[in-house]
């Protein structure tokens, strides 16, 4: 696999799948929003960046499609930072479902390891970190049964965009 070096603006994407998903969101019912920096633009190639983000949305929305009740989330922020010698976007998806339990939390980066009994290959995690690594960025995961999951995304960027904005989309 190799990187891609195409302009992305992550921040799209992630807009993206509030239309992309709007049918599995309504019938789960499901809150995502996506807040933070306006733009957040990546050297990359599209179909990686998307192949991240998606997998760990839909892996988001299968959590909380478990769940019975109300107030799903799925909420993602993207913010910029600087230091002296790099500059990089952290992203991170949060959702209210019911976990990852901790005996499992360093399993899910492998591959072929699945929690989905049924369907499913497990190769998705595997894959998302792999493609992380491919752009020097790192993936990590913070769990605690019965409080949701939140994934964290830290990937270099070229210029940091430092509007912020709030895109919620309630179905």
């Amino acid at each position: 696999m190799r990187s891609g070096d195409t302009p992305v603006d992550i921040v799209a994407l992630l807009k993206e799948y509030a239309d992309r998903y709007r049918q599995d969101f309504g019938r789960i019912g499901i809150t995502y929003t996506v807040e933070g920096v306006d733009k957040a633009i990546v050297r990359a190639d599209e179909i990686h960046i998307n192949s991240i983000f998606s997998n760990i949305i839909l892996n988001a929305k299968d959590a909380l499609e478990e769940l019975g009740g109300e107030g799903k989330e799925i909420r993602v922020t993207v913010e910029g930072k600087n230091n002296e010698d790099s500059s990089y976007f952290i992203i991170k998806v949060s959702d209210n479902g019911p976990g990852i339990p901790e005996d499992h939390l360093n399993e899910i980066f492998e591959p072929f390891f699945s929690t989905k009994p049924t369907s499913g290959t497990g190769l998705g995690l595997g894959v998302v970190k792999r493609m992380v690594q491919l752009y020097e960025g790192q993936i990590e995961v913070e769990s605690k049964e019965g409080e949701g999951a939140i994934f964290t995304i830290t990937l270099p960027c070229n210029s940091l965009a430092t509007d912020t904005h709030r895109h919620t989309q309630t179905f």
